[in-house]
């Protein structure tokens, strides 16, 4: 196999990061972002690799699953930020009505995070508590932060500690070999705040539509063979997913595809995490323990494998829960699992990982925050992206 060799740019990107890194006085963090197609993890390697040699050990991590998978994917041995970090309290919702594991601070971290330095991955989508909650590791344990992210994604969902907001070394030159791409040069053109130009399109990589309903997305998503169709809001994405069930019933059934809505770290379960329902169970009311006391909660067993071919046992998943634009059941004991029917998703649920084949739903002109919607939803496409406008075309 040939080996990597870094650009100028990746270069003086993994020096100046290694300086700081060897540098006892050093500040107890940096920043790195790099766009999309400027070899952030080409970077990562080489840093891991200069910090080996020079006997400091080092860690990586992200704030979910998805990115940690994409990680391992590539070669780097990663962790979730929860699993370093945080002791299992209990549950509440979030804004967006999934239901999320509390967890506490504690003693974990003090034996997991045997490390001189901690590489953060994704930090654009790292939550002000996170962050807090690393600095105060870092500082207690005494080990170095190095946040890295894409300084032009979407911010996190609730405050944002500002991160990735004006990142110490930047990678913004596009690699040699990604110049004549398509998906990139589209995703770029609305990083800088231009239109949606579908004058870029290319067969079999880039293709354009216009949908005046529901039904019109869903064919397109079946034309494209489309692994995810990436909604601005959850209207719509139940809208999608709900259309696409319509053959097979309300109800998850053997084959289905779905996603997790929330965070089960007892079950290693988290928000984002895909599977395919390879075993469906009986149905019940489960009573358990929830935030208000006891609570009955209607619920189907189910067998499940991932995109890895881990597979799952008997998970109890809220019937309720399924195609809800805030999931269902409020209240829900903390052994069941929150999933949701696939293929439609948000933004936000897409962030961190990357499929072969993506429809993006632009319905965003709205929103302030436009251009990182719209990158961040672009480039989740590694060969192919659709691009579905609603109503009045591109």
């Amino acid at each position: 196999m040939e080996e990597i060799k870094l650009t100028p740019h990746q270069r003086v990107a993994v020096q100046a990061a290694t300086r700081w890194a060897r540098d006892p006085g050093g500040a107890l963090e940096m920043t790195l972002g790099g766009y999309a197609g400027t070899g952030k993890t080409t970077v990562l390697r080489f840093f891991r690799r200069y910090l080996s040699a020079a006997g400091i050990r080092i860690g990586v991590a992200a704030p979910t699953a998805k990115a940690v998978m994409e990680l391992r994917r590539r070669g780097i041995p990663a962790a979730t930020v929860h699993a370093l970090l945080y002791n299992f309290v209990g549950t509440e919702l979030d804004d967006d009505g999934n239901v999320e594991l509390l967890f506490m601070l504690g003693t974990k971290a003090n034996t997991e995070l045997r490390v001189k330095l901690l590489v953060v991955d994704e930090a654009s989508m790292v939550s002000k508590r996170m962050a807090r909650d690393l600095r105060t590791k870092a500082e207690e344990l005494g080990f170095r932060i190095l946040w890295v992210g894409d300084h032009a994604q979407l911010k996190p969902i609730g405050e944002d500690p500002g991160i990735m907001l004006d990142p110490e070394i930047k990678l913004e030159q596009i690699l040699r070999q990604q110049e004549g791409n398509p998906i990139l040069q589209l995703a770029h053109e609305v990083r800088e705040r231009e239109p949606v130009d579908a004058r870029l399109a290319q067969d079999g990589v880039l293709e354009f539509y216009t949908a005046d309903t529901i039904d019109d997305i869903v064919e397109v998503a079946h034309d494209a063979d489309a692994q995810v169709v990436i909604c601005s809001t959850n209207a719509t994405r139940v809208g999608v997913n709900s259309r696409w069930r319509i053959p097979f019933g309300s109800g998850p059934t053997l084959g289905d595809r779905v996603v997790c809505r929330g965070n089960r770290w007892d079950r290693d379960i988290v928000n984002g995490s895909q599977f395919e329902v390879t075993g469906v169970g009986r149905m019940h009311v489960l009573e358990g323990k929830g935030r208000s006391g006891k609570v009955n909660v209607k619920v189907v067993r189910l067998w499940l494998t991932d995109e890895d071919g881990r597979k799952w046992e008997d998970v109890p998943a809220a019937l309720d829960g399924f195609n809800c634009e805030k999931h269902a059941g409020l209240d829900l004991p903390k052994e069941v699992v929150p999933l949701d029917f696939l293929p439609a998703i948000t933004c936000h649920t897409a962030q961190g990982a990357e499929y072969e084949r993506v429809l993006v739903v632009d319905r965003t002109d709205r929103r302030p925050d436009v251009h990182r919607w719209r990158y961040t939803a672009f480039t989740r496409a590694s060969r192919y992206l659709a691009v579905c406008r609603l109503g009045s075309g591109f």
